[in-house]
């Protein structure tokens, strides 16, 4: 799909979050991303955390 779009349409499609208000498509990439770093570091924590026990 990503490859699908121009680059001005990033800036032009959006969604209406109930928290965050207007956010366009590279706004929800950008919190994706966000949001699996966090869990990844999650993961890595709890797997440092079952190898030390």
């Amino acid at each position: 799909m990503a490859r699908a779009l121009a680059d001005s349409d990033w800036e032009v499609y959006a969604i209406r979050h109930a928290q965050r208000g207007r956010l366009t498509l590279t706004d929800v990439l950008a919190l994706y991303a966000d949001h699996a770093q966090f869990h990844l570091a999650y993961f890595r924590r709890n797997l440092d955390a079952f190898r030390a026990a």
